[in-house]
């Protein structure tokens, strides 16, 4: 019995056995990632801030290339995400005379950036505040601190969350 034990260790130690290995598929498997906002666990904020531009805005142009990298990093950005909706694009004018129909948000001027803090859903929700124009850095972040303190949102017991 030993001597089949050992020939069976050395057959295999030489290769002339071999355990039976689970081979890879080569198919390939395409697993969708599930977004992060839909992720369990996570839940959409409640308030957004919306920044509604036209093309071709300057304080809109300083605005992009001062401001958003920076915001979504820090503090404000957790609280308040900002969303970019270019204004003369199709699909936001559709939503914004939709929800403006309904009495959910002001006029606009088409010419400067405004920025609208946006609760709720794009369908049932409504506007919140705003400010209008860019003019630095410094007072964006001052404006949007002002709202967060104002209504309270870093403050996750009084956050209204929808589901």
């Amino acid at each position: 019995m030993r001597i089949l034990v050992l020939l069976m260790a050395v057959a295999f130690l030489t290769g002339c056995i071999t355990a039976p290995l689970k081979m890879p598929s080569r198919e390939k498997r395409y697993i969708e990632p599930i977004p992060e906002r839909q992720s369990p666990g996570f839940r959409k904020p409640p308030v957004e801030l919306i920044a509604l531009f036209a093309p071709g805005d300057d304080e809109y142009r300083r605005f992009s290339a001062e401001v958003p990298l920076e915001y979504d990093m820090l503090p404000e950005g957790y609280f308040l995400p900002l969303v970019e909706m270019n204004i003369l694009a199709p699909q936001t004018r559709m939503w914004y005379k939709k929800v403006y129909e309904g009495d959910q948000i002001d006029g606009l001027f088409n010419t400067v950036v405004t920025f609208v803090v946006w609760e709720g859903d794009s369908e049932t929700g409504y506007e919140l505040a705003r400010f209008v124009g860019y003019q630095s850095k410094e007072q964006f972040f001052e404006q949007v601190r002002m709202i967060i303190d104002m209504y309270d949102l870093n403050n996750p017991r009084k956050r209204r969350m929808h589901y």
